[in-house]
């Protein structure tokens, strides 16, 4: 996640988004492809960013057998009905998207066994979980 926010925090300090990392020592090593989480989150990262999130908050769970990867930001929010259709191949509200970032981010995290839920509220903002088994 460090070397995430490195690769972000430009872009959201362009933007006016504060991004928090937040830490807990107590969480184990994951088994997994580093490379791919990565990916995943730059993904919502950059999703909550492009909201305009004026700030976005990560913070880190240990639960009895996962970690829960909780991204909260205050952007524009999604509406119940767009939701439903987010991780689905080409579905993109953004001008420009194709539609396929969310797609990635809920085949790597289901290739992790782990599962990604999204709440959002409208000029409230959105959370963004993701769950992971420790194995």
């Amino acid at each position: 996640m460090t070397e995430v926010a490195v690769l972000l925090e430009p872009q959201a300090h362009l933007s006016g988004t504060e991004l928090y990392i937040g830490s807990n020592p107590r969480l184990p090593t994951l088994s997994c492809e580093a490379n791919q989480l990565k990916q995943v989150f730059i993904n919502i990262i950059k999703n909550s960013i492009e909201a305009m999130a004026t700030k976005i908050n990560v913070e880190f769970i240990l639960n009895n057998s996962s970690v829960l990867v909780r991204i909260t930001d205050d952007g524009l929010g999604i509406t119940q009905s767009r939701i439903k259709h987010l991780g689905e191949p080409f579905y993109s509200s953004k001008e420009k998207g194709t539609g396929l970032g969310l797609t990635i981010t809920y085949r790597i995290i289901e290739a992790h066994k782990g599962s990604v839920h999204i709440h959002s509220e409208i000029d409230k903002g959105t959370t963004v979980e993701i769950t992971l088994p420790i194995d």
